[in-house]
């Protein structure tokens, strides 16, 4: 029962290959929210006795998908990369993106 609004967005990859922030729009094509998006460095070690599993790379998981499924690399961000993150009414959320932790809100400060 959560009362918050939640957005659908997808992670995608620009012509530069670095990550986007598409928002799909009710009308219209998605629009491109990346200035709200902070990457984390990937490369973080994680400590004694924990190891990361799985694909944390999200470019080289989304081109072999596309590949696999013979798509081009947007349509299948598109479809398989889909995410609802939640919205503030108050104010703009950044989001700060790990690839092996996912997203974790931060608000902006005016």
């Amino acid at each position: 029962d959560d009362q918050l609004k939640h957005t659908r967005y997808y992670l995608g990859v620009n012509d530069d290959h670095e990550l986007t922030l598409m928002r799909f729009e009710k009308y219209g094509p998605a629009t491109d929210h990346s200035g709200r998006l902070l990457l984390e460095d990937a490369d973080t070690d994680p400590g004694p006795a924990i190891e990361l599993f799985g694909q944390t790379d999200y470019q080289a998981a989304l081109e072999g998908l596309a590949d696999r499924m013979d798509m081009d690399s947007a349509e299948c961000a598109r479809k398989f990369g889909v995410i609802e993150l939640r919205e503030s009414r108050d104010q703009e959320i950044q989001w700060r993106y790990h690839p092996a932790l996912g997203f974790h809100e931060e608000h902006l400060s005016y």
